[in-house]
């Protein structure tokens, strides 16, 4: 997409056009099959983001399920029963407009303002509500998104071992890619995505004692 932004002056004059609309309107875009891909794209994504809010105050959205993309616009909430999660959902930061997050037994992406969002199962889950098992960043040299998920197949508390499983994709594909997990347990913490690279707490309990805070970085492509 980013190709044909720049090779096509009439794509180009329409991604210009369109990142200055409002949120609402671009939705309603994206179901169409002709926009559906330009508006989707991360190119896209990042420039609307900008683009389009530059005069109106922020737009604030709450995940109540993102199983089946349902959010709402804090402006219309009402008393405390207005929120009422049916689970319960541990969201990242935020990556170029992007969320992640974990579930119980899934994990999911999602993009409250433009009502994207991706239902990802956990195949192998121990079972467990592990909050620090999807991270999300963004490769800058190839402009694409990368999922990283982490599960652990044995966990004992007692003895403090414990075996991971990591595997990773990007997030326009659906193939998952086994590769070595870190090098020490991960903690029941969200990832960070900072300055190229997922950042993951390192949990106490587990493996070899360890005097200090520790702290894994990710940074490797497919």
């Amino acid at each position: 997409m980013d190709d044909m932004v720049s090779s096509s002056p009439t794509t180009k004059a329409w991604f210009d056009v369109l990142k200055w609309l409002p949120t609402r309107s671009v939705m309603e875009l994206r179901f169409c099959r002709e926009w559906h891909g330009m508006i989707m794209s991360d190119c896209f994504i990042r420039s609307h983001g900008i683009h389009a809010n530059m005069k109106s105050s922020p737009r604030i959205k709450f995940v109540i399920d993102p199983r089946f993309g349902v959010y709402l616009d804090m402006d219309k909430c009402e008393g405390e029963g207005a929120l009422q999660p049916v689970y319960g959902i541990v969201c990242s930061q935020l990556c170029h407009d992007l969320n992640v997050g974990s579930c119980n037994s899934w994990g999911f992406v999602c993009n409250p303002t433009i009502g994207y969002y991706e239902h990802m199962p956990l195949e192998g889950n121990d079972g467990t509500f592990f909050a620090g098992r999807i991270g999300l960043g963004f490769d800058m040299e190839i402009n694409k998104h990368i999922l990283v998920r982490i599960i652990y197949k044995e966990k004992n508390l007692e003895t403090r071992h414990y075996e991971l499983q990591c595997k990773t994709r990007y997030l326009n594909e659906q193939q998952w890619h086994s590769i070595d997990p870190p090098s020490r347990p991960i903690a029941g913490t969200p990832p960070t995505f900072v300055d190229g690279k997922i950042y993951l707490m390192v949990d106490p309990n587990l493996g070899p004692v360890s005097a200090s805070c520790e702290i894994v970085a990710f940074n490797r492509r497919i």
